[in-house]
């Protein structure tokens, strides 16, 4: 049973080196599941047809820096709100270990979508309790993308 189903997203940020994307930070005693993940060009961004690299991270250290995302209720919760962090851009805080590691034509955009048994899990409080995307390799040119995470936490 989850608890809530949230969202956190940006819908224009320019990226032009290797880096996070977006990282969210679990708490102690709660866990929670990836049920989507995307990052495509934001309206109005005129991508470069180029191929570019993009791994879904954990990683036991948290992020520092980037901008505060605000998380969206997208399904009734026994919780007021979300308790994990979401931070756009930021530096993240030790070596990641890829759970993940994809692809895609930046015109097109990438889109995780998990069926349940793939679903990463992630139980805060222990090894590896923030989730995140990023581009291991810079982009090739500065572009503008819009993405997000969606996450349940389990009860």
């Amino acid at each position: 049973m989850y608890n809530g189903i949230y969202s956190a997203t940006s819908d224009s940020d320019a990226f032009s080196a290797a880096g996070s994307i977006i990282e969210l930070q679990v708490p102690a005693n709660v866990q929670i599941e990836i049920l989507r993940a995307w990052v495509g060009p934001a309206e109005g961004a005129d991508p470069v047809a180029e191929v570019q690299e993009i791994s879904l991270y954990v990683n036991d250290a948290v992020a520092t820096g980037g901008t505060g995302l605000t998380e969206q209720e997208l399904r009734g919760s026994l919780d007021a709100t979300s308790s994990v962090v979401a931070l756009a851009a930021p530096t993240i805080g030790a070596t990641p270990v890829d759970l993940m590691f994809d692809a895609f034509h930046v015109q097109n955009g990438w889109l995780y979508l998990p069926v349940p048994e793939e679903r990463v899990r992630i139980a805060g409080g222990t090894t590896n309790d923030n989730v995140g995307l990023r581009f291991p390799v810079a982009p090739d040119a500065s572009m503008t993308f819009s993405y997000g995470m969606i996450w349940a936490e389990l009860g």
